[in-house]
């Protein structure tokens, strides 16, 4: 999984290859629990999985939420989604970089079909999580935080690849030609960075001065380093970061549309620019709070937030 994330994020080649994969996936047969298990089903095979991975999953009963047990066993099954995702995206990259052009068709199918998938089972999962964010266990909040937000990590990076590919006549143009005609990348980012946004501000303590003293505690009883967000929880902070630049980047880039166009000179702001004003700041926000633990974080949420005051 790390190198594979590590590997997608950072634009390289994987360091293990395929090969070596399919050569250990006989050996998951000497486990029959984790061969029986949906999540796991074709994590070793050839193709690395498309729908297997989702097994039997349907849109998850929402209503039983309240069960921990089942909210946990929700999350526990997203993993193995989440890391497929990057791998396409690792896997598009490396297509790209050969020029193979029936391999770059495949992957973007197969992540497109992925993504639709996603939003009809754990995306559906995990907005209601979302709603009901301020009322979860500590141990919840932690964890669904650190599946979810690379996930939007992954689907911003594969609409960024997406988009290059058919920029440059990359794969067939008969489904290059149906992709832009359905505008399926600018729905990705839009939906994505929308739920980007939310979640920094459900992970932002309310009242925070970035002083690096919180009034609100949303994880009551862990380390006083990471209790007052659970984003500080997520060792690998790089991918948050990402995210929420993206997010960020993202509402900001309507912004400054809107501006140009001089819809201020009306002497208010249009609602639209009103909330893409304040979906940038709690991306911001989000970044000035990581950035705590990362300089470049703080860096980023300085930049950012010149750019939004600048007219």
């Amino acid at each position: 999984m790390c190198d594979t994330v590590s590997s997608s994020t950072n634009e390289r080649p994987r360091a293990i290859k395929e090969d070596y994969c399919d050569e250990l996936a006989p050996r998951s047969m000497e486990h029959p629990g984790m061969a029986q298990d949906p999540s796991f089903d074709t994590i070793q095979s050839e193709a690395f999985g498309e729908m297997d991975f989702f097994g039997a999953d349907k849109p998850l009963q929402l209503d039983r939420l309240s069960a921990h047990d089942f909210v946990f066993e929700g999350i526990t099954r997203s993993v193995p989604v989440k890391v497929l995702l990057f791998r396409k995206v690792s896997s598009l990259q490396n297509a790209l970089r050969q020029g193979n052009h029936e391999q770059v068709d495949d992957i973007i199918q197969g992540s497109i079909a992925t993504y639709r998938r996603w939003n009809v089972t754990y995306g559906a999962f995990f907005r209601e999580l979302a709603q009901m964010y301020s009322s979860l266990p500590a141990r919840i909040k932690g964890w669904f935080i650190c599946i979810v937000i690379p996930w939007h990590l992954a689907v911003m990076l594969m609409a960024d690849l997406i988009d290059f590919a058919d920029n440059n006549e990359v794969g067939k143009a008969d489904t290059r030609t149906a992709r832009i005609e359905s505008q399926v990348t600018s729905r990705m980012r839009r939906s994505t960075a929308v739920d980007v946004a939310e979640l920094a501000k459900l992970t932002c303590p309310a009242g925070e001065d970035w002083g690096g003293n919180s009034p609100t505690e949303q994880l009551p009883g862990y380390h006083f380093a990471v209790k007052s967000s659970a984003i500080l929880t997520e060792p690998w902070t790089v991918l948050l970061i990402g995210a929420f630049r993206n997010a960020a980047v993202y509402h900001l880039g309507i912004v400054e549309d809107l501006r140009r166009n001089d819809w201020q000179a009306l002497g208010h702001a249009p609602d639209e620019m009103r909330e893409a004003e304040m979906q940038v700041k709690h991306c911001i926000d989000a970044l000035w709070l990581l950035g705590r633990r990362s300089d470049m974080s703080y860096v980023l949420a300085k930049l950012l937030s010149q750019r939004l005051l600048a007219r």
